[in-house]
């Protein structure tokens, strides 16, 4: 946006948005986060497949998808860029995700963005490589997963 160009530090502005089209009964005050990314790499058990070089080139990726009963998240870390992994084309992440179970599911900012990281015995660990430096890299946002309850 030719605003953002000319912005500077420290400038005030106001943002103002509006969802449009919520599936009913969803209404706007029912959403607390929302997540945009993309592409949409499944919805309704079919995969969404092209043939543009972002598809088909091997990258870091992230992604996650969601069973068909929508009890069950999938969340891929693909690390990539480095020599013991090259990453993954957006087509073989599809079928990964097909593979483990997704009907729906997102891709997710790449690169050096993928990062994964837990709380290992009390210590909070990073997971993969990430492809700037093996080191995580300040993205403004992220994705939180947390356990309320003891799973059966």
């Amino acid at each position: 946006a030719p605003f953002y160009r000319t912005a500077t530090i420290g400038q005030k502005v106001q943002i103002e948005w509006e969802l449009r089209n919520l599936p009913e009964p969803l209404q706007t005050q029912d959403i607390r986060e929302i997540v945009s990314s993309g592409p949409v790499l499944i919805r309704d058990g079919q995969s969404k497949e092209s043939q543009s070089s972002f598809w088909t080139t091997k990258h870091p990726r992230s992604a996650l998808g969601i069973d068909r009963d929508q009890k069950m998240i999938v969340l891929v870390v693909v690390d990539g860029r480095w020599d013991q992994s090259v990453g993954i084309s957006l087509q073989d992440l599809t079928a990964l995700l097909l593979h483990m179970g997704a009907y729906n599911a997102l891709n997710f900012d790449g690169g050096g963005s993928s990062a994964l990281a837990a709380k290992v015995r009390g210590k909070d660990r990073l997971l993969n490589h990430p492809s700037s430096g093996g080191m995580e890299r300040f993205v403004p946002t992220g994705m939180g997963v947390f356990l309320t309850k003891n799973l059966p």
